[in-house]
């Protein structure tokens, strides 16, 4: 899927690097905006840092800012910045 390969290509690229994988996804209610969780190994694999981010469909792009945690049984805990 297109989208797939420039969202990673994109959050690669934002992240200073490193291999992204797309590990869970889904379309707003118009269906223009993906909201998706991905993995980014750094260092050989060893370093992951999972982070969320939204990719609008039409325009190919992220849209505000990469917010990088962990994912809980809660929900998100957010890296301390």
């Amino acid at each position: 899927m297109q989208a797939w390969d420039a969202l990673t290509k994109q959050l690669a690229a934002a992240m200073g690097g490193g291999r992204c994988k797309i590990i869970a996804a889904t379309l707003s209610g118009t269906t223009e905006i993906l909201a998706a969780r991905a993995e980014q190994r750094t260092y050989l694999g060893l370093k992951t840092t999972h982070v969320g981010v939204l990719f609008d469909l039409r325009q190919g792009a992220i849209v505000g800012r990469i917010a990088t945690g962990k994912p809980t049984a809660k929900g998100w805990l957010q890296d301390a910045a």
